[in-house]
This record gives C-alpha cells, sequence and structure tokens, in this order.
C-alpha cells in the first residue's frame, strides 16, 4: 500500500507538475493568440491605410490628369490666340504700308495737279496772248 501511495503520490506530483505546464501552456496559447489577433488588426490597419493611399493615388493621379489635360488646353488657346496677334499684326503692317503708299502716291498726284494746273494756267495765258495778238492783227488788217 506505500508503495502505491508512493506511487498516487508520485503521479499526484507529475499530476500536478503537468497541470501548471498545462496552464502555462494555456497563458502562452492566450497570449500567442492575444498577438496574433493584434497582429492581424495592424495588419488590416494596413491595408487599409494601404487602400487608402492607393485612393488617395488614384485620386491626385486623376487631378494631375485633368490638370495636364487643362494645360494643355489653355496652352493650345495661348497658341491661338498668340498665332491670331501675329497675323493681326502683320495685317496691321501691312495696312500701314499701303496706307504710306496712298499717301505718297497722293502727294505725288498732289504735286502732278499742282504741275499741271501750273502748266494750264500757263497755256491758258500763252493762249490770251495768241488770242489777244490775233485780235490785233485782225483789227490792223481790218483797219
Amino acid at each position: 500500500m506505500k508503495k502505491a501511495e508512493v506511487k498516487i503520490a508520485k503521479y499526484e506530483a507529475i499530476l500536478g507538475d503537468e497541470e501548471k505546464a498545462r496552464q502555462e501552456a494555456e497563458k502562452a496559447c492566450k497570449k500567442a493568440l492575444h498577438e496574433r489577433d493584434k497582429l492581424v488588426k495592424e495588419l488590416d490597419e494596413e491595408k487599409n491605410a494601404g487602400s487608402n493611399f492607393q485612393d488617395r493615388y488614384n485620386k491626385i493621379n486623376a487631378q494631375k490628369q485633368e490638370l495636364e489635360a487643362q494645360y494643355n488646353d489653355l496652352s493650345n488657346r495661348i497658341q491661338s490666340e498668340e498665332d491670331a496677334k501675329n497675323q493681326i499684326q502683320t495685317q496691321l503692317r501691312k495696312a500701314q504700308q499701303e496706307q504710306a503708299n496712298a499717301k505718297k502716291d497722293m502727294e505725288a498726284n498732289g504735286k502732278s495737279l499742282e504741275k499741271l494746273d501750273a502748266d494750264k494756267a500757263a497755256k491758258e495765258a500763252q493762249i490770251k496772248r495768241g488770242l489777244a495778238c490775233c485780235q490785233r492783227k485782225k483789227n490792223e488788217i481790218l483797219c
């Protein structure tokens, strides 16, 4: 019986040790589960942050593309405006040149007209003198 009691005591000691080991293993398991849950939560948060980052990146990229399209439109409009301005300036210079040429032509025509008027006046005076001379000769002949 003593042997049995010693064996029982020995087995109870082993059982106690096993119970402690089981409790420590349960604590370690709970701790590991808690740690795993914590890591899963962190992973989910990182995924969400990554997703948020990707969403923000996509949104910013879309805004960038829209701004680039607006920039290109404005650049094209500016180029069109500059082309139109250059065309207008060319037409203005051409009109100014035509105006200057017309003014020179008018001045030349004015001088020619003055010369023609002077020549006309000289010819009229010459004709009057010639007529006066003819009239005197006619009068002399008639007298």
